[in-house]
């Protein structure tokens, strides 16, 4: 399953954000893993690290890395700011806003796991240990 929003810049260029649920194995593309990542398709860059910004004088934009090049020992990298258009707007935002959401909820799962664990690990110390008064 994936859920994508495309809009054009002001520019031309053709965005596409989505939310990609499942992808090929790396060692055999034959399989799927689950998967929940948020990913911008501009051109031929793909990324996963992108952000939602508010500029003045331009408005919402998403900024996201668009190369680098070497100066010496120095990386310089170059970043892109692209216009949200008006109308795709409130579904950017939604989408944006369903991955951070499952993305917390899956966040207080694990931790809520870990609690759960430690409380376990606590208890099986306690059983074992002779000067314990279980």
């Amino acid at each position: 399953m994936t859920k994508s929003v495309s809009f054009t810049t002001p520019r031309g260029s053709e965005i596409t954000i989505s939310i990609i649920t499942e992808r090929e194995l790396i060692s055999d593309h034959n399989f799927t893993e689950a998967c929940w990542e948020l990913e911008l398709r501009c051109g031929a860059i793909c990324t996963t690290s992108f952000e939602r910004v508010e500029y003045g004088e331009h408005g919402p934009c998403l900024k996201f890395q668009a190369g680098s090049r070497q100066e010496g020992k120095k990386t310089i990298i170059t970043y892109a700011h692209s216009q949200i258009p008006a109308d795709k707007l409130a579904e950017v935002d939604g989408l944006i806003a369903e991955y951070r959401a499952e993305v917390s909820r899956r966040l207080d799962a694990s931790i809520e796991t870990d609690r759960r664990m430690a409380k376990h690990d606590e208890f099986a110390r306690r059983f074992y240990d002779p000067k314990s008064d279980l």
